[in-house]
């Protein structure tokens, strides 16, 4: 949950600093929340019509068919921003495995070999004084 936490909010901070990716959030948003408050919208179905056919189409259906071009136009403009913040969270989770504090883990093996729980059975090889 926490590097979870820290892309996330490298993504917000990447977002915030965009006024294009601000925009487009926006007036995403805003196209959505029309749509869902638009009686219209929920009451009154829809008809696929192929030739002749007609095939009347469900509320589900109709979410389907404007996810579709939402998470496309999304990916197309949010893509670098995604893979920029996960490159960057995945630099600070690295540098945080890399640098921190080796006396928690030693506490931890100490106090488990006085447990007589041996760390052999785990797989786990200790470093000889």
């Amino acid at each position: 949950p926490n590097y979870a936490f820290i892309f996330l909010a490298m993504l917000f901070m990447f977002v915030c600093t965009s006024p294009m990716l601000l925009m487009m959030l926006a007036g995403v948003g805003g196209g959505w929340s029309h749509a869902m408050r638009s009686e219209s919208f929920r009451n009154r179905p829809w008809t696929l019509a192929i030739g002749g056919v007609q095939v009347p189409l469900g509320s589900n259906m109709k979410m389907l068919i404007m996810a579709l071009p939402t998470l496309l136009f999304l990916h197309l403009f949010m893509g670098p921003v995604l893979w920029s913040a996960a490159l960057c969270s995945g630099g600070v989770s690295l540098a945080h495995a890399a640098l921190r504090d080796r006396e928690d883990v030693d506490k931890m093996d100490d106090s488990e070999d006085r447990d007589g729980d041996s760390s052999w059975s785990r797989g786990r090889v200790r470093e000889l004084p």
